[in-house]
């Protein structure tokens, strides 16, 4: 109930209504403009996951690093508008990885953390003792210049593998925080087609111990067992450890499957990646 005292002149009431309307009208039309952004965000937030959906399926289509390139291309023209897209594959890139971390430009833009890759399942140029020198190289490299590295390893069928490969890098005295690649469910053929491409192993008992059988390659597979014994496995002396999801099968069919992993395993407060 609202008192109004009784001298009020109907020009002071009127103008009171007036002044009332017209906070209403304000903060009716702010209500709107903060809907009408969440909506507009959330659509486009929507249109650069449906672009990163369809770059992922297109290019687990193909056969070739050119081929995938040409996807990629073709899809970020369309969606941005533009006639045409370069994209450029650098022959010789020993060390370049090196040389950009050391070059200052990260730092300068404000970069915090600097990922570099981790290969549990070997390197196609350089064995496993100078894998582990170079990620100690690029760790101090990283750490001297006031950022915090992350690797990130290829992704495998193995666990056990990748178990040890964790314990051998904590042995060299490399204590960064690892984000193990893990693949996303996707095809029996499309899984073994980027194990090929990849170097990762895929004999017919490292894809047994997945839950793979090779004599039903038509059908699909997701990570569970891998996840499941990796779980098992990981203790203190792994330092410290999470997931990273290659969704080779899709974007949201790898964010449906952690989210049921998650619901399935939630009253352990298992922590599974990102």
């Amino acid at each position: 109930m609202v008192f109004e005292p009784a001298s009020l002149t109907p020009e002071e009431r009127i103008a009171k209504l007036e002044r009332q309307l017209e906070r209403e009208r304000a903060a009716r039309k702010e209500a709107e403009e903060i809907a009408e952004k969440g909506l507009r965000d959330l659509y486009i937030g929507r249109e650069w996951l449906a672009l990163l959906q369809r770059i992922t399926e297109g290019a687990n289509r193909t056969d070739d690093l050119a081929s995938a390139m040409e996807v990629t291309l073709r899809e970020v023209c369309e969606k941005m508008g533009w006639v045409f897209g370069n994209a450029y594959d650098v022959e010789d890139s020993s060390g370049r990885a090196s040389k950009l971390i050391e070059s200052g430009a990260f730092e300068k833009l404000g970069i915090s953390a600097i990922g570099i890759g981790g290969h549990p399942e070997g390197h196609p140029n350089m064995d496993a003792q100078e894998c582990f020198d170079v990620l100690r190289a690029k760790r101090d490299a990283i750490e001297s210049r006031g950022m915090a590295p992350l690797i990130v390893t290829q992704f495998s069928f193995d666990a056990d593998r990748v178990l040890e490969w964790l314990i051998e890098l904590r042995r060299c005295g490399i204590d960064a925080p690892v984000r193990l690649g893990v693949p996303g469910p996707a095809g029996i053929k499309t899984l073994l087609r980027f194990a090929k491409r990849c170097g990762v192993g895929a004999s017919a008992s490292v894809m047994s111990k997945y839950g793979i059988s090779m004599s039903r390659l038509m059908s699909s597979a997701g990570p569970d067992r891998l996840v499941e014994r990796l779980s098992q496995g990981l203790g203190p002396e792994h330092g410290p450890v999470r997931l990273h999801f290659y969704p080779f099968g899709g974007v949201a069919r790898t964010v449906e499957w952690i989210n049921d992993y998650a619901a399935r395993n939630s009253r352990s407060g298992e922590d599974i990646g990102e």
